[in-house]
């Protein structure tokens, strides 16, 4: 029965509906044996489980599909130019009352857990994107083997350890801005960029720290970095 499963690598963190304690490793390799898209299977609109321990997270996409949601009521309402915000990922249309591109300006990695901080690293413009910035500087908590972030490597079952602090995705909607932005945080940065250089209508802005924590800024091609 459910009684027997180990909670999910999210939960097991301590990032979910429940706080967990530091997993060990033998709970690790159990957690990885329930994660995997091929472990599920869609029927009859209906998904099935290979195994009744495995669980389902949206986080990586539900602020964007939510986002989208809110763009196609404005659209059918007749609204042609919005920006809809939700949680950091925006979707926008048309241009601004100032008449132009909307103007966004991407938060600076900066640590916090209790408040959030504004201090910008880049400005783009932008009409008829979506985008979404995924980070372990927000969503993070301290414990005694170090700083764990809440993005969890699907290969390892580990949260990323990684010099990428942020990844921001421009891309036609904000759910593939989102699930993009996401898995470019659990990807070494060579790999995730050569994947959106795969992807025409996607890219990306990575931030990094140097050796003296200063910020570095990677766009991919085609990301409209305007000014620092």
């Amino acid at each position: 029965g459910s009684e027997m499963c180990i909670r999910d690598s999210v939960n097991a963190w301590g990032f979910g509906f429940k706080k967990g304690v530091i997993p060990d490793s033998v709970q690790v390799d159990s957690l990885l044996r329930q994660v995997g898209m091929n472990k599920l299977a869609l029927e009859n609109h209906r998904v099935l489980k290979s195994d009744t321990c495995i669980t389902l997270n949206f986080s990586a996409i539900a602020k964007g599909y939510a986002c989208d949601l809110v763009a196609a009521m404005l659209e059918r309402n007749g609204v042609e130019n919005y920006m809809v915000e939700i949680g950091g990922e925006i979707n926008v249309k048309g241009e601004s009352q100032m008449g132009q591109q909307w103007r966004v300006m991407i938060d600076a990695p900066i640590p916090s857990t209790d408040s959030i901080i504004h201090t910008g690293t880049a400005i783009i413009r932008l009409t008829d994107d979506g985008v979404a910035t995924s980070g372990n500087y927000r969503n993070f908590h301290k414990t005694d083997v170090g700083t764990v972030g809440h993005t969890i490597s699907p290969v390892t079952g580990h949260p990323v350890t990684t010099r990428v602090l942020s990844v921001t995705i421009l891309a036609p909607d904000c759910i593939t801005a989102d699930a993009l932005a996401t898995a470019c945080m659990v990807m070494p940065m060579d790999s995730a960029r050569a994947m959106l250089n795969d992807i025409p209508e996607a890219a990306g802005l990575f931030v990094t720290t140097d050796s003296d924590g200063l910020w570095e800024l990677h766009p991919t091609r085609g990301f409209p970095l305007l000014e620092r």
